[in-house]
């Protein structure tokens, strides 16, 4: 029950950050390329207090909604209890499921991509 919570939740804010009602939000997924994801390292830049990006296990993968393509990321810090895998990145394939972390603060930090603006949004993960 809670997880299904968790992602009416998820897609409630993807509708949201589009622009579109939670019933026209139909979610897609899609593997973002490296070539891709290594385009938005280069131009991310992580807000002053923020561990630099090299110290973050990076979980990458891409939606799609309302006809808009994004990568989504979770930056997990290396060394808390969050991560599992040593900093580097890491493409999440469609076909699986992207992770998903409820606090952390700024040891997990959120990323949204707009593939066709090139806009980036960087957020910490709630509750530290």
């Amino acid at each position: 029950m809670r997880l299904m919570v968790v992602l009416l939740s998820v897609a409630a804010l993807l509708g949201q950050s589009s622009g579109l009602s939670t019933a026209q939000a139909a979610v897609q997924r899609w593997t973002p390329t490296l070539k891709q994801v290594n385009q938005l390292e280069r131009i991310i830049k992580l807000p002053p207090g923020i561990n630099p990006i090299a110290k973050y296990s990076r979980s990458y993968y891409g939606v799609k909604t309302g006809g808009r393509r994004f990568i989504k990321a979770l930056y997990f810090y290396e060394g808390t209890t969050h991560t599992h895998t040593r900093a580097g990145i890491v493409i999440v394939n469609a076909d699986q499921m992207p992770p998903m972390v409820l606090d952390g603060g700024c040891n997990v930090v959120n990323v949204t991509y707009d593939v066709r603006s090139r806009e980036v949004a960087i957020r910490c993960n709630g509750l530290g």
